[in-house]
């Protein structure tokens, strides 16, 4: 048995030989990096803006600001960076970018507007172009 989204990621790509984890060291490291910055960060940051944006009954000021700040300094990291490149991991779509997507296409559960992040809505669309990923949102 295989836990953790991205550790079921690395299995997926490993198992299949698929290029959605590249072989080529300098490339797989950046894809890795963006993969742990999901982990470490995207996942657990965008879901506590979620939780206090949308789930709590109780007005929680504090925390709503404390974890919207947090979350849209994390869509900054992403966009100083998609200003240089078309995926999170260079040049090619890679397990970093499936990662991050179903958590960013949620962008207004965050209280983030994509107007002011114009790469990450570029990488965005981008992605919900694509067949795989548009069948793989279309189950959510």
């Amino acid at each position: 048995m295989v836990l953790e989204s991205s550790a079921i990621l690395f299995y997926l790509t490993e198992k299949t030989g698929s290029s959605l984890l590249p072989t080529e060291t300098r490339r797989r490291h950046a894809a890795m990096q963006w993969l742990m910055f999901t982990t470490g960060g995207v996942g657990p940051l965008f879901a506590q803006s979620f939780h206090f944006l949308n789930s709590v009954p109780e007005d929680m000021p504090y925390a709503k600001m404390r974890f919207v700040n947090e979350t849209r300094c994390l869509y900054g990291v992403m966009e100083k960076h998609l200003g240089a490149a078309p995926n999170l991991a260079g040049e090619t779509y890679a397990i970093a970018d499936i990662a991050i997507f179903p958590r960013v296409v949620r962008h207004a559960c965050h209280d983030v507007d994509l107007a002011d992040y114009v790469h990450v809505r570029r990488w965005c669309d981008a992605i919900a172009a694509r067949t795989g990923d548009a069948k793989g949102m279309a189950i959510l």
